[in-house]
């Protein structure tokens, strides 16, 4: 639930996050619902602008 909090706080799509992520909407929708974790997290994705 906290990837969807960020993107909805940020107003983005599921597409706009994945894009910002370089990874599929559906890796994005995945991730929001808990059926898949990441194992170390792109070095972008801890920026203070994500």
């Amino acid at each position: 639930m906290l990837v969807r909090s960020a993107r909805v706080a940020h107003g983005w799509t599921q597409r706009d996050l994945a894009n910002r992520l370089h990874c599929s909407r559906s890796t994005v929708s995945r991730l929001e619902t808990g059926a898949k974790l990441w194992t170390t997290l792109p070095p972008f994705a801890a920026s203070p602008r994500f």
